[in-house]
């Protein structure tokens, strides 16, 4: 029933940008890719948290998502951060501060009840 509602909400999201935009849905190969790598990480899930617990697997599996997203983004995809500058003339990534503000936080909630 979910595969199904997933299919379907796919479907119904690449009609409605079709519909939208006049572009058609393009293959990648990043989808066969990313099919590839998720049926071993359910499993790994599934082996870790007996281990480790629900929380700790899913803060776990959300920073490694979270860090493996910006680094996809910023180096196999070219995406530029956005450069800050300062008053004197000096510039800054905050991008990078924000990353590890995040993973830190989801650090936090992992070790928060022990």
């Amino acid at each position: 029933a979910k595969s199904s509602c997933c299919c379907l909400l796919g479907a119904c999201l690449v009609l409605l940008r079709l519909a939208r935009s006049g572009e058609p849905f393009l293959f990648t190969w990043w989808a066969v890719a990313s099919a590839a790598a998720w049926i071993p990480a359910g499993l790994c899930t599934i082996a870790a948290v007996p281990r480790l617990g629900v929380g700790p697997v899913m803060l776990t599996s959300a920073g490694t998502g979270t860090l493996a997203s910006f680094l996809a983004g910023s180096l196999a995809l070219g995406e530029r951060l956005k450069v800050h500058t300062l008053d004197g003339g000096g510039t800054f990534l905050l991008a990078p501060a924000y990353l590890a503000g995040v993973l830190l936080g989801m650090a936090g909630l992992i070790f928060a009840p022990r």
